[in-house]
């Protein structure tokens, strides 16, 4: 996977508005992952096209990190109920790695399944 944006100024307001500007460049978004490298959090999405990762954004409590990652995934299309569901209710895990993933199908019936871990 080719990151082709990135954005590591980690403030959610900005990270709102970077991630807005890229994210239709991706050629629709198929996945999204929650991940953490060393202390810093980062959200990727993946298009047909390439990548947007973004610090700024962060989950698993009611913070303005959360919220911010709860607006951007609800403006690019996931329903609100999953959208806050993975941005406060997520735990977060004690290692670095992968806490979570939106993976967006086809299928109207199942359009997201989401991956813990």
């Amino acid at each position: 996977m080719k990151i082709r944006y990135r954005y590591n100024g980690g403030t959610t307001r900005r990270a709102i508005k970077y991630s807005l500007k890229h994210i239709p460049r991706l050629g629709g978004v198929r996945e999204v992952r929650a991940t953490r490298v060393g202390w810093r959090e980062y959200i990727t999405f993946i298009g047909s096209l390439g990548s947007v990762r973004i610090s700024g954004f962060s989950w698993g409590y009611s913070g303005e990190g959360p919220r911010g990652l709860c607006e951007v995934l609800t403006k690019i299309g996931v329903f609100c109920k999953i959208a806050e569901y993975v941005s406060k209710g997520c735990a977060r895990a004690h290692c670095p790695g992968t806490d979570w993933k939106l993976r967006f199908h086809d299928n109207p019936y199942f359009p997201v399944s989401i991956l813990h871990g």
